[in-house]
């Protein structure tokens, strides 16, 4: 039978229709109390993780922003100072403490001296500049590297490998170079091309620093900026070949991204380079061997780890190897179910870790971690220590595109780099003949 007018029916759909804006009422009432209770409840959970200066970072992070560029200014001059002075803004305004190692006058005098001398510099003569101020600071993660991906570059990799400067890759048509060792820049010799570029780099250890001047070494703007070679187009270098004879070599810079081999192709750490994290039981070594690249892919590397504590119980008389080598950092906490695995197998004394001038940030503690389960470190010391700055966030000068890195906060702990329990540094000859020193010398460690 149809419902009449004046029925229930009338009454329910009636009443469901005015009753529906006050849902939505009641619900728009409501919304801000559910954020301010999500963000309260953010809050405890950085306070009880982190302590009170973790909550006082977390607010800050969110609430100090960087400032509005301007609109450019008309001659390239005034667009470098007006990159200037958004530089001195926002490194005061975002860095947790710019001056804990150089006064405000000190800084505010050398920020009037870079204008003096930038309205009549090259791009990468400022870009010097803005290197040179922001060493000023003081850490390791306070720096800019940004143009140096997009600047050309002569085709060289250069690193301090075992107490000399070499030649660690080189484009095709140089390979022949490889493992030489480099003795001078056009005229300048090597250890005072080295020094004059120091004092645009700030790192957080010696090793770490000559990690990063050796970036500057083969950067054709850069040197020519600093003096060291005669034009940014072509670079002259004098080379001593294995067998100690000297050569001069010109070189033209490239773009950025042209091929390039490595000493270092050859050997284990080297296999898969587009993976972040892998594990493979290695018969001929009598070992698992562990590649840990980067502190990321929390799913990855949960199941490598998962591999890498089945295979540690289907061979239970071999080491674990795991090669934090060349490992910048990222998250700290990837690695937790891996420390976990260990922990609960009583494994860590099975455990030996690589480290070197390139384990950095969340893979020094990360290797620190595994030292306290019990493992053996193999290498050379770390590129920094716990202490120190970090929690990192950038800024982009509005005109000239350079990006700023700042640290935002400070880390306790133990101020020194992560020493090796055995100390070995490997040659650039080793690795170019495919024999890595430090793995050879791990599989010869004795556990603990």
């Amino acid at each position: 039978m149809p419902f009449a007018r004046g029925t229930g029916y009338d009454l329910l759909v009636a009443t469901e229709f005015e009753l529906r804006p006050a849902r939505r009422g009641s619900r728009r009432r409501w919304a801000p109390i559910a954020v301010l209770f999500i963000v309260l409840l953010g809050l405890a959970a950085v306070t009880y993780l982190g302590g009170p200066r973790r909550t006082v970072w977390w607010i800050g992070r969110v609430v100090v922003q960087p400032t509005r560029p301007p609109e450019p200014a008309e001659t390239p001059g005034e667009r470098w100072l007006q990159d200037l002075e958004y530089l001195r803004t926002n490194l005061y305004r975002l860095h947790a403490n710019a001056f804990h190692t150089t006064p405000r006058d000190d800084f505010e005098r050398a920020f009037e001296e870079a204008r003096d001398r930038l309205s009549n510099a090259t791009d990468a003569e400022a870009w010097l500049e803005v290197m040179l101020l922001l060493t000023l600071v003081g850490d390791g993660h306070t720096a800019t590297w940004s143009h140096l991906d997009s600047w050309p570059n002569y085709p060289l990799r250069i690193a301090l490998v075992g107490g000399s400067w070499s030649v660690i890759g080189a484009g095709l048509e140089h390979r022949d170079l490889l493992a030489t060792e480099v003795i001078a820049l056009d005229d300048t010799p090597i250890g005072d091309a080295v020094e004059r570029l120091r004092q645009y780099v700030s790192a957080d250890s010696e090793a770490d620093h000559d990690a990063r001047v050796a970036r500057l070494l083969t950067s054709g703007e850069l040197t020519h900026a600093a003096g060291l070679q005669s034009t940014p187009e072509m670079g002259r270098f004098t080379l001593r070949l294995p067998d100690g004879t000297l050569i001069d070599r010109e070189l033209e810079a490239t773009q950025p991204g042209s091929p390039m081999v490595l000493v270092t192709s050859n050997l284990l750490s080297s296999q898969h380079p587009q993976i972040d994290h892998w594990v493979e039981w290695m018969p001929d070594l009598g070992a698992i061997y562990l590649r840990y690249r980067r502190c990321r892919d929390r799913n990855g590397f949960g199941e490598v780890s998962g591999r890498a504590l089945d295979l540690l119980g289907a061979h239970p008389e071999a080491p674990l190897v795991i090669d934090l080598r060349g490992n910048g950092g990222g998250d700290s906490s990837v690695i937790a179910p891996l420390l976990r695995g260990l922990r609960e197998r009583a494994a860590g004394e099975r455990t030996v870790a690589l480290i070197d001038v390139g384990t950095a940030s969340s893979a020094t503690r990360n290797a620190l971690e595994l030292r306290g389960l019990g493992a053996t470190l193999v290498g050379e010391p770390t590129a920094d220590a716990l202490a120190g700055w970090g929690e990192i966030r950038d800024f982009t000068l509005p005109n000239s595109g350079i990006r700023v890195w700042v640290s935002t906060f400070s880390f306790g702990g133990d101020p020194d780099p992560v020493e090796p329990d055995m100390r070995v540094a490997p040659t650039a000859t080793a690795w170019l003949a495919g024999e890595d020193p430090v793995l050879a010398a791990a599989l010869r460690a004795p556990l603990r």
